[in-house]
């Protein structure tokens, strides 16, 4: 109240001294304004402030690394065992080998290195027997102690009276089934082409 009394009275001295101009009191100059006469751009929003894009997550590239589980034992150290405390080895392996039949082939003409390989190979074909005879082989099967094919035998138009009729072995094939027949023509084979007609 005293300041509006104060307003009253300056105005009055303004008045009284000539001053033309008409003096308004502005209720904002007061105390008492109400807080709705502030002006409304008072209340206007802040200006925005720029919006800057998220930034992306680093990417980081790894190197994958190898793991071994350690070994949770250690492992025992292996013993050592003297040759002269190991018994004797003894093989439960059958003898693969026809030896009763290695005096023939020394007769016929085999040489003494190729002795063990034909022993196998007879007992590998014929299990010793030289009655032995394959109808599952091409060309009439095979005969004998080592299972020659009758191939060898027969006519053909290379050798039109047969490979081992022309070597001076036999006759006919049937005559694979005699032992010293069947080794001869096996030994003529051999020097012909060596172990591959047996696949040894």
């Amino acid at each position: 109240m005293r300041v509006l009394l104060a307003a009253f009275a300056a105005a009055t001295l303004f008045a009284s001294c000539g001053g033309g101009a008409s003096f308004q009191v502005s209720p904002t100059s007061t105390q008492d304004s109400s807080p709705h006469d502030v002006p409304l751009d008072e209340f206007s929003a802040p200006p925005e402030s720029p919006v800057e894009a998220p930034l992306a997550p680093a990417t980081t590239s790894t190197v994958p690394i190898p793991w071994t589980h350690p070994d949770p034992q250690p492992r025992p150290a292996r013993a050592t065992i003297r040759a002269s405390e190991l018994p004797p080895h003894r093989s439960s392996a059958p003898e693969w080998r026809c030896d009763e039949w290695i005096p023939l082939a020394v007769e016929v003409g085999w040489p003494e290195a190729e002795l063990p390989k034909l022993s196998y190979a007879v007992y590998r074909e014929s299990r010793c027997r030289p009655d032995q005879h394959n109808p599952d082989d091409p060309v009439g099967g095979s005969n004998g102690l080592v299972q020659i094919n009758r191939f060898w035998c027969r006519p053909s138009q290379y050798w039109p009276d047969g490979w081992l009729q022309t070597q001076g072995v036999l006759d006919e094939c049937d005559e694979l089934f005699d032992p010293e027949t069947n080794l001869r023509a096996a030994l003529a084979i051999w020097e012909n082409s060596g172990w591959g007609p047996w696949n040894l």
